[in-house]
């Protein structure tokens, strides 16, 4: 977000909640809300922490939760809004698939505690989710 979209679609709304004893503020643009308004329907967002090599941090937007997903990693933001915090690490040994996606594996949450997120920003711009967290 540019200091100017931060001036004419501020994070209006914010809410605080505890994922794993560590809390978390999300915080989402007007633009956002209207668009949450309009659709009825829940917006499950993933925070994914990615370990390979380097730490990537990577907001996925889904309709509907994982299946793989344990519905107790999810946690209720609004009516509408679903967060789950998600660390993954890379295969090693693994070949990567056709797209170049590296075969992932879930980390151990429990021996993340200097790693979780802090906040978490969402924005619906260009007619698609944006978010970002640290």
């Amino acid at each position: 977000m540019t200091w100017l979209e931060k001036i004419i679609h501020p994070l209006s709304y914010r809410k605080i909640v505890a994922i794993n004893g560590k809390s978390l503020c999300i915080e989402w643009t007007d633009r956002a809300d209207s668009v949450l308004r309009e659709k009825k329907e829940t917006l499950n967002i993933e925070m994914e922490l990615y370990f390979s090599g380097m730490i990537k941090k990577i907001v996925i937007f889904h309709h509907s939760y994982k299946k793989h997903t344990d519905k107790s990693s999810l946690h209720s933001i609004t009516k509408q809004i679903n967060v789950w915090f998600h660390p993954v690490t890379s295969c090693v040994g693994q070949a990567c698939d056709a797209l170049h996606h590296q075969t992932t594996m879930d980390v151990d949450i429990k021996n993340l505690h200097n790693y979780y997120p802090k906040k978490l920003n969402i924005d619906y711009k260009n007619n698609h989710w944006e978010g970002s967290f640290c």
